[in-house]
C-alpha cells in the first residue's frame, strides 16, 4: 500500500483537528502507471498572505507530527492552494476560464488501434496561469506523502531534494523529526521570498553543504573533518577559500540576513531583490523578527531546534 493510502487509513487520524484541514490525501484510489506528474505552483506575494500560508503548513505538520507521521518531503512543491468557485460555472464559463481541451488522437507505433487497452485520444494537461485570482483560495492543502512514515519506524532513505535535506541527513543519514523541521524553515523562506534558501540545480550535496557556512558558522566535527569536498570553497579554518585572480570567494557567502534583505555581502544583484513598491523583499523589521524565526530551526544540532509548537507561537506569525 502506498504512503498516501497508509496515511487516510491511519487509525485514530482524524482530519478534523487543528492542522487537518491543511492535509490533502487520496480517499479513493486506482493504480495507473504513467511517466510524469507536474506541481502547479501559485503563491500570491503580498506578505500578509505568505505568512498566512507559512502559518498553515506548520499547522499541518504540527499535525502530523502530533499524529506520529513524518512527511519526509516537505518543500513548497509538496503544498498546493486551493481552487475555489468552480461548481457555480457553466461549461462554457469554465472553458473560457481554462481555455479549450487540447485533444491528441492517440496512434500505436504498428499503427492499429489502441482500443481497447488505450484512449482514444490524449488530453493536455490544463495551465492555470490564465485562471482568474478570484479561483484561487489562500488555503493550502500539503499533498505529496509519498516519502511519509511512523516517526517510530523512520526508513533507510529519504528521497528529499538535497536544497531540503538537514545537515544530519547528508552526513549521517540519520532520519527523523529534525528533517522535517529542517525542511519547513527552507519552505517558510521559499514562500516569503519566492526564492530558495540553499540554491542548487544539479541537486548536488556538497553545494547546498558550501552554502550553510556563510548562513550558520563552520561545520561541527565530525562534519568538518569528514567532508571532503570542503577544500574546494574552505581554507581549514573555515574560511572562504579566495580565487588569487579575483581576490574573491569561489563560493557563494550569502547570509541569511542579506537574503531576507536582498543584499548580497559580494555586492551582487539579486534577483527580484525590489518589491514593487521599491523596497528590499524584507522589510528589515520583519526581516529580524523572519531571521529569528529561521535561526531557530536552523540548528546543526536537532536537540535545539524549536519545536512546531515553538514555531506556531513565534511572533512572525502574530505581526
Amino acid at each position: 500500500m502506498s504512503s498516501e493510502l497508509r496515511l487516510v487509513n491511519e487509525e485514530g487520524l482524524d482530519f478534523g483537528e487543528a492542522g487537518g484541514q491543511c492535509i490533502a490525501v487520496p480517499r479513493e484510489h486506482f493504480w495507473h502507471d504513467g511517466l510524469n506528474e507536474r506541481h502547479p505552483h501559485l503563491f500570491e506575494d503580498p506578505a500578509r498572505v505568505s505568512r498566512e500560508i507559512a502559518l498553515q503548513v506548520t499547522r499541518g505538520l504540527h499535525f502530523l507530527h502530533k499524529n506520529g507521521i513524518c512527511h519526509g518531503d516537505f518543500r513548497p512543491s509538496s503544498i498546493l492552494l486551493r481552487l475555489t468557485g468552480f461548481d457555480e460555472l457553466t461549461e462554457d464559463e469554465l472553458i473560457k476560464q481554462l481555455g479549450e481541451p487540447n485533444k491528441e488522437p492517440l496512434r500505436a507505433i504498428s499503427g492499429e488501434s489502441p482500443e481497447p487497452s488505450g484512449p482514444e485520444y490524449l488530453v493536455e494537461g490544463l495551465s492555470l496561469d490564465r485562471l482568474d485570482a478570484r479561483f484561487i483560495s489562500d488555503q493550502v492543502s500539503i499533498n505529496d506523502f509519498g516519502e511519509s512514515y511512523d516517526m517510530h519506524s523512520p526508513p533507510k532513505d529519504l528521497g528529499i531534494t538535497a536544497p531540503f535535506r538537514s545537515p544530519l541527513l547528508l552526513f549521517d543519514n540519520t532520519i527523523g523529526v529534525g528533517c522535517d523541521l529542517w525542511a519547513l524553515a527552507c519552505t517558510i523562506f521559499d514562500v516569503r521570498i519566492r526564492s530558495p534558501l540553499f540554491q542548487n540545480f544539479m541537486d548536488d550535496d556538497d553545494e547546498v553543504i558550501m552554502q550553510m557556512g556563510p548562513m550558520l558558522g563552520k561545520l561541527p566535527e565530525p562534519w568538518w573533518s569528514s567532508w571532503e569536498a570542503r577544500g574546494r570553497w574552505y581554507e581549514e579554518d573555515g574560511m572562504p577559500l579566495l580565487n588569487p585572480d579575483t581576490g574573491k570567494p569561489y563560493m557563494m557567502i550569502d547570509t541569511l540576513e542579506g537574503l531576507l534583505s536582498g543584499r548580497s555581502p559580494s555586492g551582487d544583484d539579486l534577483e527580484g531583490k525590489k518589491n514593487e513598491a521599491g523596497g528590499f523583499i524584507v522589510p528589515i523589521k520583519e526581516g529580524k523578527v523572519l531571521g529569528n524565526l529561521l535561526r531557530g530551526i536552523l540548528k546543526y544540532d536537532p536537540k535545539e531546534r524549536l519545536t512546531v509548537e515553538a514555531v506556531l507561537e513565534h511572533s512572525w506569525f502574530k505581526r
